[in-house]
Formats: structure tokens, C-alpha cells, sequence
């Protein structure tokens, strides 16, 4: 049962299991207290309290890993009050924009933090998919937020200065081939959606099941090519020119 209370949205009888995206891990008095204490982390999206415990749980990922706990209360933030631009979409706790401008990798850097915003940073995978979808219509490969330039093979995202714990890597990726790839790019590739058997019925070609959620972009499905793109991810030289999201 979830009900709305204050500025979070509550949920009964969850708690969050702790993973690479958890923020804090503390004690606190009670439910309240916890989420006064998410409040206060800006980038905190999730708490969770176990009452018999008095553990809070901190989260910045908007779609935690949880489980089942009769003394436990999941709290996540309302995002009723955020407002994003024009030509922004709005997600969870965020804004995105979107651009087909094509820039290298340290001027889309720039052009970001001139919107007071930076490269995307994936956590979760709730998070991939959003960009996922929305990507799909815009350029076949985008910027990232992520880069090895410090360390080879040490990747970490460029404006948190954190590791990459979340990745959806393609195969044989990260390659650095010619030893310059140090930036990390989404490139596009095809989903399983087809109407081959039947125009206009679309189905997930191995499941076999109906796609019962898609974000067709204007005009489409057209009948052009019977395909869809997705995304995945690869390193890129940061000289090469393209497009980017924030």
C-alpha cells in the first residue's frame, strides 16, 4: 500500500538493500528523522527505516534494490514540485536534455556545466532506461559522463569523481583501441520489437509477447526499416565529435 505523506511517497513493509548507490547507512530515532535526514542529502532520492533496528537507509538511486521487512518503511522523495526547462524531460529527481549538436567530449563538458548541469551519470538501471528510450531519438551515439583520462582502465564519472559501479558495456568493451579511448560514448543498436509477422502488431521477437510499452517518437512506427534502436555503451577517443545529453 503506498500512501502520500508530506514530501514522500511512502511504501509499507519495504526496506532498501544497501548496494554501490547507497549514500548513507545511520541510525535514527525514527521515520521522520530519516527522512529529514534525505531531505538534507540533496542527492538523496530513497530512505528506507526499520523500526526495530533504527537503521536509515540512504539512497540516490530512484529505483533501489529492496525486499520484503514487516518493521519497515520506504520513503522517496516527491518530484510534484520539480520543473524542468523547455526542451527538457523530467525523470525522478532530475531534468535531461537532449542535443544532436555535435561537440568532442571536453567542449560537451563545458557546454554542460554552462547550463549549470554535467554529462550524464547513470546509477541504476531504472535510470539507463529512461536515457535508453529517449535517446533513441536523437543522433546513433551520444557522450557519456564517464572517462579514464587519470588512469587507464580506471573509469569514473567526471563531475562526481566517482566510479563507474553502474556499466552496460558492449562486447570486447572497453577496448581502448590505439590506446586513446578514454571517453565513454552510448552507441545505437537494434531491440527485439518486430511486426514482421503481422504489420502493425508488435511483439518482442524471442518472448513472443506483446509490446505493451514503447515511446514511439513522432510519425513512427513508419514502416520504414520494422525496427527500433536501443543503446549500448563503448569508449571513444574524446577528440571525435558528437552528440551529447545532460
Amino acid at each position: 500500500m503506498n500512501t502520500n505523506k508530506q514530501d514522500f511517497i511512502n511504501t509499507k513493509d519495504r526496506k532498501i538493500l544497501p548496494s554501490s548507490s547507497t549514500l548513507k547507512i545511520e541510525t535514527a530515532p525514527s521515520s521522520i528523522a530519516c527522512s529529514t535526514l534525505c531531505c538534507v542529502l540533496g542527492s538523496c532520492c530513497y530512505a528506507s527505516y526499520d523500526k526495530t533496528t533504527r537503521q536509515c537507509i540512504l539512497e540516490e538511486s530512484c529505483c533501489p534494490q529492496n525486499e520484503t521487512s514487516g518493521d519497515a518503511l520506504m520513503m522517496k522523495k516527491s518530484t510534484g514540485s520539480l520543473q524542468c526547462q523547455n526542451g527538457w524531460f523530467k525523470n525522478e529527481n532530475n531534468c535531461y536534455f537532449f542535443s544532436n549538436d555535435e561537440r568532442n567530449w571536453n567542449d560537451t563538458k563545458s557546454t554542460c556545466e554552462g547550463y549549470g548541469a554535467m554529462l550524464v551519470e547513470v546509477i541504476s538501471s531504472c535510470e539507463l532506461d529512461f536515457v535508453k528510450t529517449k535517446a533513441t531519438g536523437y543522433a546513433s551515439s551520444l557522450w557519456l559522463g564517464g572517462t579514464d583520462i587519470e588512469k587507464e582502465g580506471d573509469w569514473i564519472w567526471s563531475t562526481s569523481q566517482t566510479d563507474l559501479t553502474f556499466a552496460e558495456w558492449g562486447v570486447g568493451e572497453p577496448s581502448n583501441s590505439n590506446g586513446n579511448e578514454h571517453c565513454l560514448q552510448m552507441n545505437a543498436y537494434w531491440l527485439g520489437g518486430t511486426d514482421i509477422e503481422n504489420e502493425g502488431d508488435w511483439m518482442w521477437s524471442t518472448s513472443q509477447t506483446d509490446i505493451t510499452f514503447a515511446d514511439w517518437g513522432d510519425g513512427q512506427p513508419s514502416n520504414s526499416d520494422g525496427n527500433e534502436y536501443g543503446l549500448t555503451w563503448n569508449d571513444d577517443p574524446m577528440y571525435l565529435q558528437k552528440a551529447f545529453y545532460l
